[in-house]
């Protein structure tokens, strides 16, 4: 009896210390003139009340080489360096997200080996309006500048990781000023897609299934395939998360634990996330998923 009230106790008071961790971290590294921006992004970019989140796992190539159609009357969201494939002309999305703090390294820029160049001179060359959101700690950074085509949009987001009591993390998020936290950058979409007040997110190649391809050498080097449709199987990347074992897997639970919290805020505001990505690991979100075609 005594050990479940103190339980309780221990439980509430971490809530507390959460909760305050999150406010103090808010006042200090978020923006409050985001949610104005967004409020306006919603006016002048949303264009249809579904969307869709492209990651860029394997999967994905089906439904740009076979199921375009189920693109149409759908905004679409890229990440990463998809505008560097083949599909990006085809699909034209109207929302790209970045989040990698290493694609903001101003040290990779006209550095040999790195794709940043490029993706700089991509998104600069399009001749649709897109709108590029961009964590505010990266706002000011050489990457952020260098996207000078009159037809980019750059919007700065809260990354601000948000924990604690369930109502004030709500408001919180609801005024952008932070969101659950960010492991991935799909995690980030999926939250600026709810609070574009999309009523139904649509996710296509969101396997996030790392931890089938995690194997540890005989010289205890931690090392993980990462998959993309645009880098093949064998595709391995290095990481910080990448230094421990025990540092991946936090980050994976943690990731995991973000697409339930994201899950519940979507409900919370009376949207739906649906997932159609065959042989993906997240289990937050409900299933819609259909058989590749064969051959």
């Amino acid at each position: 009896m005594i050990k479940d009230f103190l339980k309780n106790i221990y439980l509430f008071v971490s809530l507390l210390l959460n909760t305050s961790v999150s406010v103090f971290s808010v006042l200090l590294f978020s923006s409050f003139g985001v949610n104005r921006k967004m409020g306006k992004c919603v006016e002048k970019y949303r264009r249809f009340s579904e969307c869709a989140v492209l990651g860029n796992g394997p999967s994905i190539t089906n439904l740009l080489e076979k199921k375009r159609n189920d693109l149409d009357d759908k905004d679409i969201f890229a990440v990463n360096f998809f505008c560097l494939t083949n599909y990006f002309d085809m699909v034209k999305p109207g929302f790209y997200v970045m989040l990698d703090p290493d694609l903001f390294s101003d040290d990779l820029l006209g550095s040999e080996n790195t794709r940043v160049d490029g993706l700089i001179d991509k998104l600069n060359s399009i001749t649709w309006e897109m709108v590029i959101f961009v964590p505010v700690k990266f706002k000011n950074r050489k990457l952020t500048a260098s996207f000078t085509n009159e037809k980019l949009t750059v919007i700065p987001f809260n990354s601000t990781p948000i924990s604690g009591v369930a109502c004030i993390e709500n408001l919180l998020f609801k005024l952008n000023l932070g969101m659950p936290i960010p492991m991935t950058v799909i995690n980030a979409v999926i939250f600026l897609a709810v609070n574009l007040k999309y009523d139904l997110v649509n996710l296509y190649g969101v396997e996030q299934s790392w931890l089938k391809n995690l194997h540890v050498t005989n010289d205890n080097q931690v090392n993980v395939g990462l998959p993309h449709f645009y880098g093949g199987s064998d595709d391995i990347g290095r990481h910080s998360t990448l230094n421990t074992l025990s540092t991946f897997l936090y980050t994976q639970a943690t990731c995991f634990a973000s697409h339930m919290r994201l899950e519940e805020y979507s409900k919370y505001n009376g949207r739906r996330i649906l997932n159609h990505t065959p042989g993906s690991y997240i289990d937050a979100y409900d299933r819609i998923v259909e058989e590749p075609d064969a051959g």
